[in-house]
């Protein structure tokens, strides 16, 4: 079990995953939703997100890149990377609110005046997601290396 596992890429996960899953979350909801007039983020749902986030990203960052279970993390990371892209409020979606996949929707109103963006980005997320899920399956599929060249 100990050559399937990697403390380096845990702590490394682990760093940059309480970063963009807490830290800066918190900065938003401490240090920019008050100085808004408007409030725009979910508090709740940034939270929750960061914790999901931190979770997975560690966890996929404890075994070795050509590990099975990796793979098998790494499917659920990308059906986690798909729920950001349809909720929103995550590092992935710049902690901005979404109502569909990959369509950015903020409403807001302003002493009685309703303002409503609506952004579609639904091709770069899909994108995205593509090719998250072709760099894990290449991770986990590697060449056969040439025994012969080794003699």
């Amino acid at each position: 079990m100990e050559d399937l596992i990697t403390i380096k890429g845990l702590v490394k996960n682990l760093i940059t995953s309480i970063s963009f899953g807490i830290v800066i979350p918190m900065i938003i909801i401490y240090g920019l939703i008050p100085a808004l007039p408007i409030s725009i983020f979910n508090e709740q749902l940034l939270i929750a997100n960061g914790i999901l986030f931190i979770c997975f990203y560690s966890i996929y960052g404890v075994f070795k890149k050509d590990t099975t279970i990796r793979l098998f993390i790494g499917i659920g990371y990308i059906i986690l990377l798909i729920y950001f892209y349809i909720v929103g409020s995550s590092v992935f979606t710049f902690y901005l609110p979404l109502c569909n996949f990959g369509v950015l929707c903020i409403n807001l109103n302003l002493n009685g005046v309703i303002f409503s963006f609506t952004l579609s980005m639904w091709w770069v997320c899909l994108i995205i997601v593509i090719l998250k899920s072709v760099n894990m399956v290449r991770h986990f599929i590697k060449p056969i290396k040439d025994q012969s060249s080794e003699d």
